[in-house]
């Protein structure tokens, strides 16, 4: 019997950082995950310095990569800087964890700054956890303004990249 490996190459996962800027692949194939390309870029700037400068060198640091790489195809996962993401953690009764989309609306909103029509809000309950003596599930906030995913979009799409997912 003749076997043929079929091989699959995920996404190129995509680090902007404040000091480099990484990239990598994994291919998966006969039951095996391997790393099929790695790269990384030092910025020689403090990249919060000018952010038209950051952007082109952001932009040709990847289209280099990718030139001198072994990444297939176009597909990226990228994560955004964690100065740009707002981080809360709140205890909830277990008759407000069944309206968590209200909350944020009106209670959540004045109280951690945010603000459902310009930031992306997201969530996971982490679970039960005891506050004194009651029971409470825990709460992870995860918030961002729009604009400053819509400029990380910009900027993988001007990489020649497609944005697959963006993680914080």
């Amino acid at each position: 019997m003749i076997r043929f490996a079929l091989n699959k190459n995920g996404p190129i996962a995509l680090d902007i950082g404040s000091n480099s800027i990484k990239m990598l692949q994994f291919t998966q194939g006969n039951g095996n995950i391997r790393l099929a390309a790695a790269d990384k870029v030092q910025c020689k700037f403090d990249m919060g310095d000018d952010p038209q400068k950051s952007k082109e060198f952001i932009v040709d640091s990847i289209k280099e990569m990718l030139r001198r790489g072994a990444f297939n195809g176009t597909k990226v996962v990228s994560c955004l800087p964690n100065s740009s993401i707002k981080i809360k953690s709140i205890r909830l009764d277990p008759t407000e964890s069944e309206n968590i989309e209200g909350l944020l609306k009106d209670e959540l909103a004045e109280r951690f700054e945010f603000d459902p029509a310009k930031d992306e809000v997201r969530y996971i309950t982490a679970g039960k956890v005891y506050h004194g003596s009651e029971m409470k599930n825990e709460v992870i906030f995860f918030a961002t303004d729009r604009t400053t995913i819509e400029n990380h979009i910009a900027i993988i799409e001007e990489a020649g990249l497609t944005p697959e997912a963006i993680d914080s």
